[in-house]
Formats: C-alpha cells, structure tokens, sequence
C-alpha cells in the first residue's frame, strides 16, 4: 500500500510521566520502545515507496529508547541518513527528558532533514502548580531549553501547550503563565480548559470554578493569537524551503503552513514570503 505524502511514524508506546492530570499513562502504560533498526528500515520503506514527510511521533518522543539504552538523538540521526529527499517532524517532548539528553537533540537538529519545530509543551508558567502537576521541571528550566534551542537552530518554530484553570490555580498564578508566554512568545499556543479525568490525581482535588476557567481560556486564546502574528511577520521577505502538499499550499522546513501559486505536489521548492496571517504565511514560487 502506497503511504501517503505525509506519514506518522511511531517510535514508542505508553510514557515516563506521571503527571497528575493524565489519563494516558493509566489508559497506555509504561514506555514500550520500539527498536531502532525497525523503525529506520520501515522509514526507508516509507520514503521509498513515495513518502516526504515523516510525522515521529509518540506520547512523549523525547524519552524514546530510555528503556532500552538508547535516546532520540541516535534515532534521528540514524533515519537522517537515510538517502532520498524527505524531512521529518519531531513529536511532542516532555521537558524534563529533552533536558537529559539536550545537546545531542540541538545538535541532530541541525541535519535539513529534521524539521525545525519543536512542540515542548509548558503547561504552567507557575513553579507551584507545575509542582501540583507533577511535571518534573521548573519555569526557568523550561526556558533554559527553549533558548538554548533557539540559540542554536536558525528559524525554530516552538509550539507549546497550556492548561488554565487547573485545580487551586489563582488569579496570580494565571498571570504568571501570561508573563512566561509574552517573554517565550510561542510561535504556536495549544491552549486548554483544565478538565477532570477519572482516577487522576488531579480530579480529587479542590477544583476551578467553570466560568473562572471559560474566561482565562478566552484570555490565553486572544494572546496566543497575537504571539502567533508577531511571530510571523518576521518571515516577511525570507526566503523558505518548502515541501508542496496540495496546490498552492505547503510546509515549510519549520513546518508553518504557506499558501502560494505553482508547484508540483511532493516537490521541495524555495517560496519568497511575502505576507503573514495569524496562523500561516503567504509566498511566491521562486523559479528554478
């Protein structure tokens, strides 16, 4: 069967977190690896067989191969040496396990065959409730890996996630979070109202008023759109690669979404850009 133009590509089952809001480490399990010799061979046979993007993707692709004595960086950089044309988009990473292996990661993200994106979400940007959440680093920890990727990998997309209203969340505690994202400023917010879960930690405790949770989602959805923006009016006048997904619309190598006129599906081609949208950039085809 002939896989499509974009392709997910699993590398591993269940987790290491144990954070207190999660349903998916009861619901999946402990972190199950797959190894690295099948997941680079079915790559091949994916790309071979006409595939361009490779989605890796797992519940947390930063803690790939602890369970086995290997990382994600010797993955990528295996599947990076694969021959033919591709890129390939890195998955959700937990913090805590991207910092353990941080250098290595930076440094394989630097092959034109990683795209430049990295989805590493935040959650809080209170050191109390992250410690409530039980997600194993700190607000400057956090940042600390942003800017150190920032730093090194040119054009970087960072996408984040967060949750408001999260059980004993005060108003002060909220605005901390606002203050992180305007000095991170995302290129991406995936935001989201605190929700219960049954048979967390988190649903035993003393939970946020509804309407208190509706209006920080409204809050955090109105900046998330303004961060998106600013973020991409600083393409304006660069020039991308970009892999053409359907006709007059494509991916470029840090995976923001680009409309423009021309192009043959499946090729990779350099796009002017020309305009920016909240959520995507406009170009011109550069000709060969």
């Amino acid at each position: 069967m002939k896989p499509s133009l974009i392709t997910p590509h699993p590398i591993s089952e269940g987790c290491l977190g144990d954070c207190s809001y999660c349903i998916v480490k009861i619901a999946r399990g402990k972190l199950i690896s797959y190894p690295r010799e099948k997941i680079v061979n079915k790559a091949k046979d994916l790309i071979d067989k006409g595939a361009k993007c490779l989605f890796i993707t797992a519940q947390d692709t930063a803690c790939y191969g602890f369970d086995i004595g290997d990382n994600l960086a010797n993955l990528l950089n295996d599947l990076s040496q694969i021959e033919g044309e591709f890129i390939m988009r890195v998955g959700m990473m937990h913090a805590k396990n991207a910092q353990l292996i941080l250098d290595e990661l930076i440094e394989v993200y630097k092959n034109e065959k990683v795209g430049k994106f990295l989805h590493l979400p935040l959650q809080s940007g209170d050191d109390e409730i992250l410690k409530k959440m039980k997600r194993g680093y700190t607000v400057d920890e956090f940042k600390d890996i942003v800017n150190e990727f920032r730093r090194k990998v040119k054009n970087l997309c960072f996408t984040t996630d967060i949750i408001v209203g999260f059980p004993g969340e005060t108003e002060e505690q909220f605005q901390n979070t606002l203050e992180v994202l305007k000095e991170l400023k995302p290129d991406y917010i995936h935001g989201a109202k605190y929700s219960q879960r049954k048979g967390t930690e988190a649903a035993k405790m003393k939970q946020v008023d509804t309407k208190i949770r509706k209006r920080r989602s409204e809050i955090l959805d109105k900046l998330r759109r303004e961060l998106s923006y600013l973020n991409n009016k600083k393409y304006i006048g660069k020039t991308m690669r970009v892999l053409v997904l359907d006709k007059g619309k494509g991916y470029t190598d840090n995976f923001k979404v680009v409309k423009f006129e021309g192009g043959e599906v499946g090729e990779f081609r350099k796009i002017k850009i020309t305009d920016a949208k909240t959520f995507g950039l406009r170009g011109k085809l550069i000709s060969n």
